[in-house]
């Protein structure tokens, strides 16, 4: 059984109870749900405020092992899609400008084959991390966009929530990060960049629970092929050497996790052997 709580008002509008129950029905997909419940609470004579209908969810995984990277290539992600006119597609890009996609050959792209939607205000949401082991994260990811250039009608931006989903804040600002946002006075994407780049900031906290989603919102006019999202990254920020020359010792470098060489706290270089053993390996800094 699934156990929800659902706080209502009984007895009195002005009243608020908390009630746990569980139900046996299966949530475990990630995917949208709907759920209604009706409470049967013998001394509450005023039944107008009992139920509670068509309350809509949606079930994501929690991210907790790092660095993330999705590339998109055997599945969604486990991202999914909400808004009003919402042209998101997940797939195999086939437009003009946003022909492929950065890595491999799937991407999220608003239309896969075509224009973005007029009048559409929609968001790509991402799962839930839990930033919490991580000193300063990062998103980071591969982004391609074509919008109207010649007036400010059509942006796009990233937006974080560390409340699951209630409050959502703009992430980052013009100048900020690496390709971040080229609008200053509305602090969003607007000229646009049609060649695969990285676009990528610095997250506020390292909090549990944060979520992300990138919002397009399009007037009623001209449309263009919009935007593509490709490679997302979550990790955690190294400082950068940048002193004179060095060695650093050797390491065994096997197996298919990241091994970083440092030197005095910052990052000199990181290898992912895929596999393969390269045996003891060091690395010098000219």
């Amino acid at each position: 059984g699934t156990t929800v709580t659902q706080t209502i008002p009984v007895l009195n509008p002005n009243e608020l109870r908390s009630f746990t129950f569980t139900t046996n029905a299966d949530l475990s997909a990630y995917i949208d749900y709907t759920l209604d419940v009706w409470v049967n609470y013998p001394p509450d004579n005023y039944n107008n405020n009992d139920s509670v209908l068509n309350y809509s969810f949606h079930n994501s995984p929690v991210i907790s092992s790092y660095p993330y990277l999705e590339r998109f290539e055997s599945s969604n992600g486990n991202w999914y899609t909400k808004g009003f006119n919402s042209s998101w597609e997940w797939g195999t890009p086939a437009s003009t400008i946003i022909n492929k996609a950065a890595n491999g050959s799937k991407a999220w792209v608003t239309s896969l084959t075509g224009n973005y939607n007029a009048n559409e205000l929609s968001y790509l949401y991402s799962p839930c991390f839990d930033l919490t082991g991580l000193a300063q994260p990062v998103l980071s990811f591969s982004h391609i966009f074509e919008l109207e250039d010649n007036c400010d009608c059509d942006y796009h931006w990233v937006e974080y929530s560390t409340d699951g989903g209630v409050t959502w804040l703009k992430l980052g600002a013009a100048g900020s990060g690496t390709n971040w946002y080229n609008n200053t006075a509305y602090q969003r994407w607007q000229l646009s960049k049609t060649k695969w780049h990285v676009a990528s900031i610095d997250v506020p906290g390292n909090t549990s629970g944060v979520r992300f989603r990138f919002v397009l919102k399009s007037d009623g006019g001209v449309n263009y092929e919009g935007v593509g999202i490709d490679d997302i990254h979550v990790f955690d920020k190294a400082t950068i050497y940048t002193g004179l020359d060095v060695t650093v010792p050797p390491q065994n470098v096997s197996g298919t996790n990241w091994i970083d060489f440092n030197v005095g706290g910052k990052r000199i270089a990181s290898i992912n052997p895929n596999g393969q053993n390269l045996g003891s390996t060091g690395v010098n800094i000219y």
